[in-house]
C-alpha cells in the first residue's frame, strides 16, 4: 500500500515537471516568435500613420513603394534598435490584453455555461451567436484596460515617423521639448546616425541637420514609455490615454459579426458542397478517418473566417491608431494630411481600398 502510494507521488511528481517543461518550452517558443515578428509589427504601424500622398491609393505598386520608402526611412533614422521600438510596452499590452480577455471570458462561460443539456436544447447557429457575443464582451472590456498600452506604443512609434524627423530637428520643436509638448520629437535615434543619413531622411539639408544638433542643450527628450505618456497627459489630460477607444471598441464588434456572418454562411454551403468535392473512396474511410477528413476542413474553415473577422477589423484599427495622434491640437506630429484621414469615412474617402495595405504585415505579424 505505500508502495503504491509512492508511486503515485513519484508519477504526479514527474506529470508535473513534465507540464512545467512544457510550459516553459512553450513561453520561450512564443517569445522568440514575438521578437522575431515585432519588426513587421514596427512596419505596419508606420504604414497605417503614413497615408501614401497620392488620394484613393494608387494601386499595389504605388502601394509597395511607400511602404519601401517607409522601411528605408526606418532604418536610416532607428537603426537596427527601432526595428524594436516600444518593445517592452508591446509586451506589456499583449500580456494585459489576453490575461484580461481570458479572465473575463472564464467569468462569462462560468456565468453561462455552455453544457450538455444547453447544446442540444438550442440550434447551432444559438451556440455560435452565444459564443461570440460573450467573446465581443471579453474583446471590449480587454480593449477598454490596454488601451493606454496600445495608444503610448503608437505615439512611440509615430517618433519613427518622416514628418517627425524635421520637427525633431527644428528649433520649435525643441522648444516645444522643453515645455513639455515633445509628441514630435526623435531623439532617442537623432544622435545614433550620421547627419547624411539624417538629411536624406528628412529631406534637409546636412548643414541644418549639423545647425540643429550643435546647437541643441539637452532638451530633447528620449521618449520612452513613461515619458510618452506623461507627454500624451500634459497634451490631453488622463483621456488623452484613451484616444481612439471607441474605433478600437468598433473593430472588436465588427470582427465578431463577421465571423459569425462568414462561419455561419460557409458552414451551411459546405454542408451542401462537400459530397461532390469529398471523393469516391469517401464511404470506404473508417468512421475514425472521416472524423479526421471532417476535423481537417473545420480548421481550415476556422482559419479562412479568422481572417475574414480580421479584414472587417482591419480598417477601425488604422483610425484608432491615427486619432493616437489627431487627438489634441497640440500633438505636433500629426500632419494635416492625417488630420484629414482620422475618421473612417474621410480615410475610406481619401484612401479607399489603400486602407487595407497594412494587413499583410498585421497576418504576418499579429494583431498587436
Amino acid at each position: 500500500m505505500a508502495s503504491s502510494a509512492g508511486e503515485r507521488l513519484i508519477d504526479d511528481h514527474t506529470e508535473a515537471e513534465e507540464a512545467y517543461a512544457e510550459a516553459v518550452e512553450a513561453s520561450v517558443v512564443g517569445l522568440a516568435q514575438f521578437l522575431a515578428q515585432y519588426p513587421l509589427s514596427v512596419v505596419k504601424v508606420l504604414v497605417q500613420l503614413a497615408p501614401q500622398s497620392k488620394d484613393g491609393g494608387g494601386g499595389l505598386m504605388l502601394a509597395a513603394q511607400h511602404t519601401a520608402e517607409l522601411m528605408k526611412h526606418l532604418w536610416a533614422v532607428g537603426g537596427l534598435a527601432g526595428l524594436w521600438h516600444g518593445l517592452s510596452v508591446s509586451l506589456g499590452y499583449v500580456m494585459v490584453y489576453i490575461n484580461a480577455n481570458q479572465a473575463v471570458l472564464a467569468g462569462l462561460n462560468t456565468l453561462f455555461p455552455t453544457d450538455a443539456a444547453w447544446v442540444l436544447a438550442h440550434s447551432r447557429r444559438a451556440f455560435l451567436l452565444k459564443d461570440a457575443l460573450l467573446s465581443s464582451v471579453s474583446g471590449l472590456v480587454a480593449t477598454l484596460i490596454a488601451k493606454p498600452l496600445q495608444v503610448v506604443r503608437t505615439r512611440m512609434l509615430a517618433a519613427l515617423l518622416p514628418q517627425a524627423l524635421p520637427l525633431a530637428l527644428s528649433p520649435a520643436a525643441s522648444a516645444a521639448a522643453s515645455s513639455g509638448v515633445a509628441a514630435a520629437a526623435a531623439a532617442t535615434f537623432v544622435r545614433r546616425q550620421s547627419l547624411a543619413a539624417l538629411a536624406a531622411a528628412s529631406r534637409i539639408s546636412a548643414s541644418t541637420a549639423a545647425a540643429a544638433i550643435a546647437a541643441d542643450t539637452g532638451s530633447w527628450p528620449c521618449l520612452g514609455a513613461w515619458a510618452t505618456a506623461g507627454t500624451i497627459v500634459a497634451e490631453a489630460g488622463a483621456s488623452g490615454l484613451f484616444a481612439g477607444l471607441l474605433p478600437s471598441l468598433a473593430g472588436v464588434l465588427a470582427q465578431q459579426f463577421a465571423y459569425v456572418v462568414a462561419l455561419d454562411a460557409l458552414d451551411s454551403a459546405w454542408s451542401f458542397l462537400a459530397p461532390y468535392f469529398r471523393s469516391a473512396q469517401w464511404n470506404e474511410l473508417s468512421a475514425l478517418e472521416q472524423e479526421t477528413v471532417v476535423a481537417g476542413e473545420r480548421s481550415a474553415m476556422v482559419r479562412l473566417v479568422h481572417t475574414i473577422g480580421l479584414v472587417a477589423m482591419y480598417p477601425f484599427e488604422v483610425i484608432a491608431r491615427r486619432q493616437a495622434l489627431t487627438y489634441s491640437s497640440r500633438s505636433l506630429i500629426a500632419s494635416p494630411e492625417l488630420r484629414k484621414r482620422d475618421t473612417l469615412a474621410t480615410a475610406w474617402a481619401t484612401d479607399g481600398f489603400s486602407l487595407l495595405h497594412g494587413f499583410v504585415f498585421s497576418q504576418m505579424a499579429g494583431w498587436y
